[in-house]
């Protein structure tokens, strides 16, 4: 089972978070959406080996539902992922 999260770091780089999860669309500078197989905020923060130790930070927000207005790109993305759910 898949699952969606908001990442928000100023620490983490796009190479980090693509690798830890399956599908990411970065929103902003130190902002992504991503899709996980991931069921916890914690667990995906293990896998972004955010902790003391590694000087990464951040905060993982898991999500359901969504709307609003944004890039086109965002919402077929969040189609595809849809599908994966």
């Amino acid at each position: 089972m898949m699952f969606r999260y908001v990442i928000l770091s100023h620490s983490l780089t796009d190479e980090v978070v693509q690798s830890a999860t399956e599908d990411c669309y970065k929103v902003f500078d130190n902002a992504w959406i991503v899709l996980s197989d991931q069921d916890t905020c914690a667990g995906l923060c293990t896998a972004l080996r955010m902790e003391n130790e590694s000087g990464n930070n951040g905060v993982v927000v898991k999500f359901n539902e969504y709307y609003g207005l944004f890039n086109p790109a965002l919402w077929q993305k969040l189609d595809v992922w849809g599908a994966k759910l």
